[in-house]
């Protein structure tokens, strides 16, 4: 199981999960089979249990892949020890990834060169499995 950790500073924090997976898309971060609504983003900030953060981070073995709007989905990237992402910019193990666009709503992959509607993060125990 994954954990998004959300901060600003040290003394900030929150923490989501465990989840088997987490779906971020547009303003929204989704955790669990239901996609319910986890966190939200008014900007600058990701707002979860009353705070809010500029970033959040997965510590726990993960994988990443992208999804459309008709739910296909991307190659898998990872398996990663850590990723972040500040300023909605995706970072995995130190590269970047993927970046958000705030006008089209959009994460660009980088290594593939596309846009996706939603980024998928994976538990990379259960994703073998």
């Amino acid at each position: 199981m994954i954990h998004l950790v959300f901060h600003t500073d040290p003394a900030n924090r929150r923490s989501l999960g465990p989840a088997a997976v987490f779906w971020i898309d547009g303003q929204f971060i989704r955790q669990g089979s239901d996609r319910r609504i986890v966190a939200s983003y008014k900007q600058p900030y990701w707002e979860t249990q009353g705070g809010h953060f500029t970033r959040y981070d997965c510590f726990d073995k993960h994988e990443m892949c992208f999804e459309d709007a008709v739910g296909r989905h991307s190659e898998s990237f990872g398996p990663f020890e850590h990723s972040w992402v500040p300023d909605g910019l995706l970072y995995t193990d130190g590269k970047l990834l993927a970046r958000f666009s705030e006008d089209s709503q959009l994460w660009y992959c980088i290594p593939t060169h596309t846009d996706w509607s939603t980024l998928v993060i994976l538990d990379a125990q259960q994703n073998r499995q």
